[in-house]
């Protein structure tokens, strides 16, 4: 695993970064630079080929920083954390009180102003780490800021978690159910970023209990009685639309939930390790492809046997959050059939979604190793190193610290 995040890192450290500052907009297949036009929007969000989100970047940020953390130190690594960082100060921070700008032209002026809890939380994740990684206080101020800002703007006080009733259009943008207020995929991404700016800050008035309130909503309300998380949710919690489980953003929560409550008291850790091994072991029962690794996405899995998932594509990231997920759902249950549930999806990302030619890995392939849909493109608003890095990079330090090589 370490030796292939050293390798998923290395094409971006010699082709990503962008003389003006932070990550290229879009890379091709050979990770070459592409950058349309004002006129020539492309995906699901209408961007342009060379623009930079929030999102793109802040993960770009969290992933060098990340990666220089975990051991993978070079001068490299660090100029291109320092360059994001710098972007994000420089351009995408508009002034304390304000949440960031959601959308930059290749030449870095501003196209999209919207303010999405989903994106602003990225830049709170990336900052923290940046921040503890590299002792930046001002990194540290910027993402405590940003917490306060978001927390006082959009927290649902009455019910818990944040409103994102007028967030941006992200709910039009992920086609979430008329009544939808509030979106799962949101809030898993919150819960990481208050869990690294709870280390960034430990003694936070407000951060320690909104960390407890998303660790509890997690388990009790995101979690559904199957153990699948729901999509998305009324102002109160009551889920809405279709029962469809994502089988990467659950093994995924699973994981950051137990992240998350490693901050917390006994009662706390006890509960969300029950809700993390209900939601992994309901991922895997559902979405398991016998190929080695998960599918997308299908119905959740009642008793007895679980339905066909509906999307059959392996995508990159899924396969990548799994890792982490398979192995802390391992260090519970001590069944030791997920060791082979561990290998064969390490072997699967592995093998069939790395280019062999360029390097890196493609969006998604179907279980025989032919291509996904999606194109075989390599940095994209949604394509950056860090689901990849930081799964590899995490679940064989974890492994390292439980089976330590013996002394010679």
């Amino acid at each position: 695993m370490r030796s292939l995040a050293g390798q998923c890192l290395q094409p971006w450290l010699d082709r990503a970064r962008d003389p003006l500052g932070g990550a290229f907009g879009f890379l091709n297949r050979r990770f070459e630079a592409v950058v349309d036009d004002d006129s020539s929007p492309i995906g699901p969000s209408g961007e342009v080929r060379g623009d930079k989100s929030l999102i793109q970047q802040a993960r770009h940020l969290y992933s060098y920083s990340l990666a220089y953390q975990q051991g993978l130190r070079s001068a490299e690594t660090r100029g291109f954390a320092d360059s994001c960082f710098l972007l994000l100060k420089e351009k995408f921070w508009r002034r304390a009180g304000l949440p960031m700008r959601h959308l930059l032209t290749h030449s870095h002026q501003p196209r999209q102003e919207d303010s999405q809890i989903y994106a602003q939380s990225f830049a709170i994740y990336g900052l923290s780490t940046y921040a503890l990684t590299f002792n930046n206080a001002e990194a540290k101020t910027m993402a405590i800021d940003l917490f306060e800002t978001l927390d006082q703007g959009f927290h649902d006080d009455q019910f818990g978690g944040y409103d994102q009733s007028n967030d941006g259009n992200w709910l039009g943008e992920v086609g979430a159910p008329k009544l939808a207020r509030k979106c799962t995929n949101t809030h898993i991404h919150i819960l990481e970023a208050l869990t690294a700016l709870s280390e960034c800050s430990p003694r936070h008035p407000i951060l320690h209990r909104r960390l407890v309130e998303m660790v509890q909503l997690m388990g009790l309300r995101l979690r559904q009685a199957s153990g699948y998380i729901h999509k998305h949710f009324a102002l109160d919690w009551t889920p809405v639309g279709p029962e469809e489980c994502s089988y990467g953003h659950d093994l995924e929560a699973s994981w950051l939930l137990l992240e998350a409550s490693s901050r917390l008291n006994e009662e706390t850790q006890t509960f969300a390790k029950m809700s993390a091994r209900s939601i992994a072991e309901h991922a895997l029962k559902a979405g398991w492809d016998p190929a080695g690794g998960i599918f997308d996405f299908g119905p959740p899995a009642p008793e007895g046997t679980p339905p066909e998932p509906e999307g059959k594509e392996k995508v990159w990231w899924a396969q990548a959050e799994a890792l982490p997920g398979i192995y802390r759902l391992l260090l519970q249950t001590h069944d030791n059939h997920l060791v082979d549930h561990l290998e064969s999806t390490l072997e699967f990302l592995r093998c069939r979604l790395w280019d062999l030619e360029h390097g890196e890995f493609y969006w998604s392939v179907l279980s025989d190793g032919s291509p996904g849909p999606r194109g075989d493109h390599k940095g994209e608003i949604w394509k950056t190193p860090y689901h990849a890095l930081r799964a590899l990079l995490v679940t064989s330090a974890w492994i390292k610290a439980a089976f330590p090589s013996p002394s010679v």
